[in-house]
Order: C-alpha cells, then sequence, then structure tokens
C-alpha cells in the first residue's frame, strides 16, 4: 500500500489515480479531502496520473500529476522444520525459496531462547540450530528492505523435546568371564518410550537390540571405554560412554597327594592358585569333590567311599569379586597294600604274626607272590584272603626282606597292581 499526502486549493477535487500503462491494474486503497492511498497487485517501477479540477460552475480547470511509483514486495519467507530434540542434535529450519525476493536486504531469526541470528541478502540454505534447553519456543522470521523500510515477519510455535536419560550397570568387571550390562535408562518424557539401544564395545561392531542387556567378555583387564547409544519414539538420541575398569581374575589350580590316591582313604587336596594383578588376593575357596561334598577349606582332605572317576571342582574368588574354576578328574584306585614287616609266632602282637594284604574296593587277587632275597617263590596264592605264615613248605624262612607282587581287580573290573618289600622278623 503507497501513499501520497496531496495539496488541494480551493474547491479543488482529484479523481482516482489510474496508471499510466493501461495494461496494468490496482485498487484504491483509500481516500479523503487530503490523501489517497492506493494498493499495488506486484512489484515494479509504476506511473500513476493523479487529475485534480476545481468546482467553479463557469468553467472546468483540470491539472494531472504523474506520480513515479517503486513498488516492491516484501515477505517474510515460510519455513519448516524437524522433529526436534534436545542437545546435542540440530534443529533444522528450512525457508521455502519460493518466499524469497531479491529485494530482501536482510533476515532476522529469533529462535526464541534470546538468540538471534542476521543473514544478509536471499538465504536459501537449511538453517541448522541447537537447543540447550526443552520447551515451548516461539520462532520468528523477519525481513527488512532498508529502502523502502519495509518489514515482514513470520512466528511458528517449536517444541524441543527432551532425549532419553542414559545410565547403565554392570556385573562385575573380570577378565575372561562374561560381563552383563544393563540400562537402566529413562525416557526423556512420559509417554516417549526408549524404542532401541545399541551397545558399542572395544574392538566389535555396534550391537543394536530392544533389549536392556547385553554380555560381552574382556580379554584382558583394563580400562575401557563402553558407549551405549538411545532412540526413542519420535527419534530423539542420546549418547553414554562411560569409562570400565576391568579387573584381573584369579587362575584357578590344585594337585592331590598322587601317592595315596586311593578311594577308602582320606585324600589330601593342595590350592595352588595365583591371585594375578599386584595387589591381587584370594579370598574365598569352593571345592565340589564330584560325589556331592563340598568344602570352603583353602586345603581340605576328603574321603571317597567307592573306586570311580571323579570330577573335583576349585572355584576361587578375588577381592574384586572375579572368579575363576577349574576342573580337573580323580581318578580312584582301590585301596590295596601290604605292612612293611611282619613277625610269625609273635606271641605279643598276634595280628603281626600272618602277612595278609590290606584293600578295600578289591573283588579278587588275580596273582599275590612272594620272593627271597636269592628270587625264590616262596609263596603264591589267588585266594584274596589268603595269607603268609611266613613259611615255604612247612619250614620257618630266614628273617630277611622279601619282595612281593600283588595283581587284582577291583569291583569295577579294573586292574591294578603294586610291588615292594617286606620284613620278616622273628
Amino acid at each position: 500500500v503507497a501513499q501520497w499526502l496531496m495539496r488541494l486549493y480551493r474547491d479543488s477535487t482529484y479523481e482516482i489515480p489510474s496508471f499510466l500503462d493501461t495494461t496494468k491494474t490496482g485498487l484504491p486503497y483509500s481516500t479523503n479531502s487530503s490523501t489517497f492511498e492506493f494498493q499495488f497487485v506486484e512489484q515494479d517501477e509504476n506511473q500513476l496520473r493523479i487529475r485534480a479540477s476545481d468546482s467553479n460552475p463557469y468553467r472546468t480547470c483540470r491539472v494531472d500529476t504523474v506520480v513515479n511509483a517503486s513498488i516492491t514486495n516484501i515477505k517474510a519467507p515460510n519455513f519448516t522444520f524437524n522433529s526436534s530434540c534436545l542437545f546435542p542434535q540440530d534443529t533444522v529450519y528450512t525457508p521455502e525459496v519460493k518466499d524469497l525476493y531479491e529485494t530482501q536486504d536482510s533476515l532476522i531469526i529469533d529462535f526464541g531462547d534470546n538468540n538471534l541470528r542476521y543473514y544478509s541478502g536471499k538465504l536459501s540454505q537449511p538453517i541448522f540450530y541447537t537447543y540447550k534447553d526443552t520447551g515451548d519456543f516461539q520462532i520468528k522470521f523477519k525481513v527488512i528492505d532498508k529502502r523502502f523500510n519495509c518489514v515482514d515477519s513470520i512466528v511458528k510455535t517449536k517444541t524441543i523435546f527432551p532425549s532419553p536419560r542414559l545410565e547403565f550397570v554392570t556385573s562385575p568387571p573380570c577378565e575372561k568371564s562374561p560381563v552383563t550390562f544393563t540400562s537402566i535408562s529413562k525416557p526423556g518424557r512420559p509417554g516417549n518410550p526408549i524404542d532401541s539401544l545399541t551397545w558399542i564395545f572395544p574392538g566389535t561392531a555396534p550391537v543394536k537390540s530392544k533389549l536392556e542387556t547385553a554380555n560381552y567378555t574382556f580379554a584382558e583387564g583394563g580400562t575401557f571405554n563402553i558407549e551405549l547409544r538411545a532412540k526413542d519414539k519420535i527419534g530423539c538420541t542420546s549418547s553414554l560412554i562411560q569409562q570400565l575398569v576391568v579387573n584381573p581374575a584369579p587362575k584357578a589350580k590344585f594337585i592331590t597327594d598322587t601317592a595315596n590316591q586311593f578311594a577308602f582313604r582320606n585324600l589330601q587336596f593342595y590350592d595352588l592358585s595365583e591371585a594375578n594383578g599386584p595387589n591381587g588376593q584370594i579370598t574365598s575357596w569352593l571345592w565340589n569333590f564330584g560325589d556331592g561334598d563340598t568344602s570352603t577349606l583353602q586345603n581340605p582332605v576328603h574321603y571317597y567311599d567307592s573306586v570311580a572317576i571323579y570330577n573335583a571342582k576349585l572355584s576361587v574368588l578375588n577381592q574384586y569379586g572375579c572368579r575363576d574354576t577349574l576342573v580337573g578328574k580323580i581318578n580312584l584306585n582301590a585301596y590295596l597294600l601290604l605292612p612293611s614287616a611282619f613277625s610269625p609266632n609273635n606271641e605279643g602282637d598276634p595280628r603281626n604274626e600272618n602277612l595278609a594284604i590290606i584293600q578295600r574296593g578289591v573283588s579278587a587277587i588275580n596273582d599275590f607272590k612272594i620272593y627271597n632275597r636269592f628270587g625264590e617263590l616262596v609263596f603264591q596264592t589267588n585266594d584274596l584272603k589268603q595269607a603268609w605264615d611266613g613259611k615255604f613248605k612247612g619250614s620257618e624262612q630266614p628273617s630277611g626282606v622279601y619282595q612281593y607282587y600283588i595283581n587284582a581287580r577291583t569291583i569295577y573290573g579294573k586292574e591294578i597292581a603294586i610291588q615292594g618289600n617286606v620284613t620278616l622278623i622273628h
């Protein structure tokens, strides 16, 4: 709308302005005794004819005045924006190019959070802006044409949504054992649930899942960066990088008294576990002997009442809560031996008069032989209950050292053999 101020003398009147170029059109906007306004429908260089005349009844006097009117069209551009979330995500404002004009001198954007940006000339590229807080913001695009002091603006409301709040916990982080990661993250706002989680572990590709837990095994101890990413239902994302200290694990190790690894006798277990780490310390032991019995002693003794192969297991725990377990096979022989000496006709100790096999778990004797120091066979039997009385063909044998050899079969069908020396004392 352009406005002109006119000075009319005496009884002069004027006609509605018209274009000199009859192909152009416009709309009279308003008139009164001293001013007129005219609305143009397009921007251009225009010439208007203004005709005034007096009201003298005896003559008609007219005067034409040509007014030059340079009309500019200034309009704030409409704009669109994406669904936006809190920092660090950008809000993208896209002005519509069709609403931008060459006559635009500057564009001022008020992002609604007391921050302004100024742009010169024509702008047709997307505008990126990062909000530091959530809420509703009044976004104002204002354009200015300085030549004619023309101004136009457009205002829209933009809502910035909170991103998911990320947090996770772990099981005791130990090397060589699966570590369970559990997300305890919360939605940015009620009704906008987390839609997906992505776990990023050292040296692996991102693992995307809707599950709140993930497992990862660290080959060694140390400090590692663990990243958790989340995306909610409307597309807001968050990322959390958290350092995790992975502690060294102990090394379980044990041996047994192999010289006495028999059934029906006490078997000694020895813990040889290694704590590992500069300040490593084993704080607890748990033994499972494979026959249903357990122990929490460091070096326990256990009695097996059957000839069999047992899977004995030792589990050790250090001060970090890290555990290691070792399973070892205990192959038990039947209990089979001879006394180291005996004394026939010894009235002081009748239990020692005969040399008898002491056993548990033996079902039969395949061969039981005794030799004197000359290599002569002085006794032989395959009767488990038969003992040597120190005689050979009815004659007492002299005192001395004799050698024995026993071959037996256990109640589970396993053959065992022992040999050694026994002393005959008169």
